[in-house]
C-alpha cells in the first residue's frame, strides 16, 4: 500500500508520470543502491515512459502504427493493445529499436493500465520473430510497472518466433492451468477470433498487411508440401544430387512440422 501510495503521487493531473518525477534522475541499468527494490523498479518505470516521451516526432509517427489501442474488446470487454513491430511499408525482417518502441508502448499504456488501473490484453505479432534478446527482455520486466502483470488479462502472441515455441513447450508440462489461460500463441489471425467479443467483429483487429503474411504464410506451407511430395516420388534417385544434406533438411523439416503442430493443437485446446 505504501508502494502504491508513493506510485500514485508521482502521477500528474494528466494520468502521466509528473515531470519532476521522470527528470529525477536514476537509470534502471546501473540500479540505484540507495533505493529498496521497489522505489529502484519505480523509478526504472519512470525512465522508461520519459524515454517514450523522447522518440522523435519523424519516428513517433511511424511507431503509432507499431502500437495502439483497438477499438476490439476480448469477450470479457477489456480492451487490447495491439504491438505489431514492422517496417513502414509492411517489412518484416526490418531492424526495429525495440526498447525505444516498448518504451514508446509503455507510456500510451500509462493512463488505462496504471492511472485507472484497468485491466486489458495484449496483442503481439511476432512474425516469427520476436526481436528481444534476453538483456532487453530482462530490462524490459525489470522496469514495468507492477500494475502491468497485475492488470494483463492475457498475451496473445500472433505468428509466434521458434523462441517463444519452444519456451511453451518446455514450459507445457510444468506450468499451471492459470498460466495457460494467460499465455497462448496462435499461428494465424483466425485463432483469436474464439478470444474477441462478437460485437467487436465488425471490426479489423490488425492491419491489413497482417492479414496478407498469413495468406502468404499459407501458400509458404502449401508449396513446401508440394515440393515435399514431388522429392519423396523420385525415390531412390533422391542420392542423385547431394543425398546426405537432402536427407537431413527433409529430416529437419519433418521434427519442426511435428513441433508446430503440437503447439498449434495446445493453441487450440487453450
Amino acid at each position: 500500500m505504501v508502494q502504491d501510495a508513493e506510485a500514485a503521487a508521482s502521477i500528474s493531473a494528466h494520468g502521466t508520470p509528473s515531470d519532476h518525477q521522470l527528470q529525477k534522475g536514476g537509470c534502471c541499468r546501473c540500479g540505484r543502491r540507495s533505493l529498496d527494490p521497489e522505489k529502484a523498479r519505480l523509478q526504472c518505470y519512470r525512465d522508461m515512459v520519459a524515454a517514450g516521451r523522447k522518440v522523435e516526432d519523424k519516428k513517433k509517427d511511424w511507431y503509432e502504427k507499431l502500437a495502439w489501442w483497438s477499438d476490439v474488446k476480448t469477450k470479457d470487454g477489456r480492451h487490447i493493445f495491439a504491438l505489431v513491430p514492422r517496417g513502414p511499408k509492411g517489412e518484416v525482417d526490418m531492424w526495429i529499436d525495440m526498447w525505444e518502441l516498448l518504451c514508446f508502448a509503455v507510456g500510451k499504456m500509462h493512463q488505462h493500465v496504471v492511472t485507472e488501473d484497468k485491466l486489458f490484453a495484449i496483442v503481439w505479432c511476432q512474425f516469427g520473430d520476436h526481436r528481444l534478446f534476453f538483456p532487453t527482455l530482462s530490462r524490459v520486466r525489470n522496469s514495468l510497472h507492477p500494475n502491468f502483470a497485475k492488470n494483463c488479462e492475457a498475451l496473445h502472441v500472433v505468428h509466434p518466433s521458434w523462441g517463444v515455441r519452444l519456451l511453451r513447450l518446455a514450459l507445457w508440462p510444468i506450468a499451471p492451468d492459470d498460466f495457460w489461460d494467460a499465455f497462448h500463441a496462435h499461428e494465424r489471425v483466425e485463432f483469436l477470433d474464439q478470444f474477441i467479443a462478437a460485437e467487436s467483429r465488425n471490426f479489423r483487429l490488425l492491419p491489413r498487411d497482417v492479414y496478407e503474411h498469413d495468406k502468404w504464410l499459407d501458400q509458404q506451407a502449401k508449396e513446401l508440401n508440394d515440393q515435399a511430395k514431388q522429392r519423396g516420388g523420385f525415390g531412390g534417385m533422391g542420392g542423385f544430387s547431394g543425398a546426405g544434406g537432402h536427407q537431413e533438411s527433409e529430416e529437419e523439416k519433418k521434427t519442426m512440422e511435428e513441433l508446430r503442430k503440437l503447439l498449434e493443437t495446445r493453441s487450440k485446446q487453450d
